[in-house]
């Protein structure tokens, strides 16, 4: 599958903003989706200059989880939107489309999930 990332998204990886682009959830394994969902990892000192950048750009068809790079410590400590390890378990098995997944190195165990 070809993405076609939205001009701001690019320019931002161009400007060394964005650590990793993760497509994660059903457009990995359904032929049939809605959208696709895409984890961006921003570098800590870049975020509020990534949110400028991207501000007000058209996302339709992307479901966008925008996670700090301070977020990604561990699976104890990673608890995005209250999904928590649910969540980091998708992230782990996304596909990388820029960078390096931050979440590879991480074990989640299925009594965490539940």
């Amino acid at each position: 599958m070809i993405i076609r990332l939205p001009k701001s998204l690019k320019e931002a990886i161009r400007d060394g903003y964005i650590i990793s682009v993760i497509r994660f959830g059903s457009s990995l394994y359904e032929n049939d989706y809605n959208d696709i969902d895409l984890a961006i990892v921003v570098k800590g000192k870049y975020y509020e200059n990534f949110i400028k950048k991207v501000y007000g750009e058209n996302f339709d068809n992307f479901d966008i989880s925008l996670i700090r790079e301070e977020e990604v410590q561990g699976p104890e400590k990673f608890r995005f939107g209250g999904h928590g390890a649910h969540f980091l378990k998708s992230l782990i098995e996304g596909e990388v489309i820029y960078g390096v997944n931050p979440f590879n190195k991480f074990k989640v165990t299925e009594s965490q999930i539940r």
